[in-house]
């Protein structure tokens, strides 16, 4: 029974969007807490616009054309709810395989956790969830107009629901060491205990590139029916070496969230 009250209690909040497992849109692995680049975290051969450090980290391959990356990362926020908080803590790891060598480069990702929600009053119940991406460059041979790119994500959270959704990526320079993101999409939440919803969502990003090794990125979700409310945050990424690079970031509803990034790359 208790385990039932806080399933529903979940199902309830997935519904509204009010709790971060709810808010099923995170990005894992992209150097935007919530915002799909454009591009497959592997730079684009012949393209002169900036990146943000992992993408363009140093490699022990002369320009590669594929890039394979493991990333154990956690998400922790808190939200407001009745007199107290719903805590959420996501921990797993995400696996990528991007190629930039072919007609339509293309990324392929996956990430693997564990979601605790513990709710004051009600009690704690753990997740299982995964998350599936695939995205492909549709333009990108020109550097004065965007990168353009379609992305395709599932999400499910064991006991709780799913999420697809479905978008247009853009990315575009605007200075030697700055570029800005868009998104644009549709997303459909479908909780087991509870009626779907739908929305078109919009999101948009800027990433600075401060050194070789060292990038700043901020991004932001408008208010829409299957988050519940808006949505920002704030990162940095390190490259640390020719392998190993570290990302850390925060933002609204007290969210933190961090990555470490082992990548290899071949032509």
């Amino acid at each position: 029974m208790f385990k039932k009250t806080l399933l529903a209690a979940s199902l309830a909040l997935l519904a509204v969007g009010v709790a971060q497992p709810a808010k099923a849109d995170a990005t894992f692995l992209e150097p935007y807490g919530n915002t799909f680049t454009a591009r497959p975290l592997l730079a684009l051969p012949g393209d002169t616009r900036p990146t943000d450090a992992f993408t363009g980290q140093a490699s022990n391959t002369e320009d590669p054309t594929q890039r394979f990356f493991v990333s154990p990362f956690f998400r922790l926020s808190s939200t407001p709810f009745g007199g107290g908080d719903i805590d959420s803590t996501q921990l797993g790891v995400g696996v990528g395989y991007a190629n930039t060598g072919v007609k339509f480069p293309f990324l392929v990702s996956a990430s693997f956790f564990n979601t605790n929600v513990d709710i004051d009053g009600v009690g704690e119940n753990d997740a299982f969830s995964f998350d599936v991406t695939g995205k492909i460059v549709l333009w990108h041979k020109q550097a004065s107009l965007p990168v353009i790119s379609v992305v395709g994500r599932f999400q499910n959270y064991d006991d709780v629901g799913q999420r697809y959704d479905v978008l247009l990526a853009l990315d575009q320079k605007v200075a030697n060491s700055l570029f800005v993101t868009a998104n644009v999409g549709y997303a459909s939440a479908d909780p087991e205990l509870a009626a779907s919803t739908e929305a078109v969502v919009a999101r948009f990003g800027a990433t600075y590139r401060a050194s070789q090794a060292l990038s700043f990125s901020a991004d932001y979700t408008l208010d829409n029916a299957v988050d519940g409310q808006d949505f920002w945050t704030l990162s940095g990424t390190w490259a640390a070496n020719k392998d190993i690079a570290v990302r850390f970031g925060g933002g609204k509803r007290d969210t933190f969230f961090g990555n470490l990034i082992w990548k290899t790359d071949w032509k």
